[in-house]
């Protein structure tokens, strides 16, 4: 028998009562309202209100009222990303949580009510994700087929602007620079095919300082159109970050990040993408003046197809193959910022074993 049931065998018959009819209330709500419905706890605690936390900066729930770290990073959320998951293995055993339900059987069942709407709203919004890949796997041929032809024809062109020019070293540069432009389209068409088909990671040892240099330099022009200023904030000894990931795969994660900064500069600004190393991560933050993300945004924005850029802009799909990309890659990225303050982008790719290829 676990604690709530002991504790509720204990309770007097108009207290139980009382429970059961509050029980009841939520369920009814719940049955006619949908997955919103919550059972309200004013006494509910984050773990960074009572615990000195080892990485504020990369914590999702930092500064946030009113959220449970066990439903989003803890062990209810299937995340694994609570910085005391080593020592507290069940959150019902972690002070944060039982100080939020304050030794109250009505409040206890109340979060368990509360946790149970909250996999029932995860769950639903996978079915919604799913059925949006199926329509994009039937969408994403089309596409594919109406932007490789005409890159079929540029690329032919660029072979022969190369062998006229002969040895001009611009002219040299100008078209290699094109041409990694050519590949990184086709593998964004490629990546409207994976939506429904995905293919396992290729990793090999690679440099990732070296990657993040090769998307910038694809960036670049367009960043200089933009009046954009883009810095790379590398310390000493991390002019090479050796790792083993799939290069195309990472080098899309960043353009796609830069794209979407560039979005939120039409008129300037500055792009900072700052190189840590921990003993077990490479750890990559770009960070824009642009427009930023709204607050409510914030958990959506790695979802298909969701898009707060005018229409013509923005399709949605960039933010959700960089999420599925470091899934991948057993890493992971968060996104952070407010409205008007700019926005930023955290990746953390492991550089344990666990990044190995799995037979």
């Amino acid at each position: 028998m676990n604690c709530a049931a002991e504790r509720i065998g204990k309770m007097e018959p108009k207290k139980l009562a009382e429970v059961n009819e509050t029980l009841v209330t939520l369920m009814r709500r719940a049955f006619a309202g949908g997955t919103e419905v919550r059972f309200d706890n004013p006494g509910v605690k984050t773990c960074w209100m009572m615990i000195d936390c080892p990485r504020p900066e990369g914590c999702q729930l930092r500064n946030k009222e009113g959220v449970r770290c066990w439903q989003i990073m803890g062990t209810f959320s299937e995340e694994g990303g609570c910085c005391r998951l080593a020592d507290v293995l069940d959150c019902r055993k972690c002070e944060v949580y039982l100080a939020g339900i304050g030794n109250d059987p009505m409040t206890e069942i109340g979060e368990t009510f509360n946790n149970m709407m909250h996999l029932i709203e995860r769950t639903q919004g996978r079915l919604v994700e799913m059925e949006k890949l199926a329509s994009a796997g039937k969408m994403a041929a089309s596409v594919a087929h109406e932007i490789n032809n005409p890159l079929f024809g540029i690329s032919n062109y660029i072979d022969l602007i190369s062998a006229r020019a002969g040895d001009d070293p611009k002219i040299d540069a100008y078209t290699r620079v094109i041409r990694e432009a050519i590949n990184q389209i086709r593998m964004v068409t490629n990546g409207l095919l994976e939506l429904a088909r995905p293919r396992s990671p290729m990793k090999t040892d690679a440099d990732l300082a070296a990657e993040i240099r090769g998307a910038v330099t694809l960036i670049e022009p367009k960043a200089v159109k933009q009046n954009v200023r883009i810095s790379i904030d590398c310390p000493p000894g991390l002019e090479i970050i050796e790792a083993r990931f799939d290069k195309d795969a990472m080098r899309q994660v960043f353009i796609n990040i830069m794209i979407n900064a560039l979005d939120s500069m039409p008129d300037g600004g500055e792009l900072n993408i700052a190189l840590e190393k921990t003993d077990v991560a490479a750890v990559m933050t770009f960070s824009d003046t642009g427009a930023g993300i709204e607050e409510a945004d914030l958990p959506r924005v790695f979802d298909l197809f969701f898009s707060k850029k005018a229409r013509g802009i923005g399709t949605g799909v960039g933010l959700y193959v960089a999420r599925r990309i470091m899934d991948d890659h057993e890493g992971k990225i968060t996104a952070g910022g407010r409205k008007g303050e700019g926005a930023k982008f955290r990746i953390e790719l492991p550089l344990r074993a666990e990044t190995e290829d799995k037979a």
